[in-house]
């Protein structure tokens, strides 16, 4: 699990306090998810619990594929690295898959 923080200040203090309370943000991977197999030549399989949202996503951001099935077909796209988003009721997190 990976967990991520910004802090942002708005007081104008060059040292700001590290655990600042009301200007935090934190944005967790809450749910985690098996991919497989990575490296893949086409098809993807994800272990994920309960009814999710799984989106193929370029290194860019740009949306490829969008399903709620845990079998993805990527024989159609090109060699590369692509991000996989899973998302649920829980929240989402993301992995990367390398299609060969």
């Amino acid at each position: 699990q990976t967990t991520f923080k910004l802090t942002f200040s708005t007081d104008g203090q060059e040292n700001p306090d590290p655990n600042p309370n009301p200007n935090a943000i934190e944005l967790s991977n809450i749910q985690t998810f098996n991919l497989y197999p990575n490296p893949t030549t086409g098809m993807v399989y994800i272990d994920a619990e309960g009814e999710a949202a799984i989106e193929v996503l370029t290194a860019t951001g740009q949306r490829l594929l969008s399903t709620k099935s845990q079998a993805i077909d990527l024989r159609t796209l090109a060699p590369g690295v692509y991000i996989v988003r899973v998302t649920t009721t829980e929240g989402s997190t993301v992995k990367k898959v390398v299609k060969k």
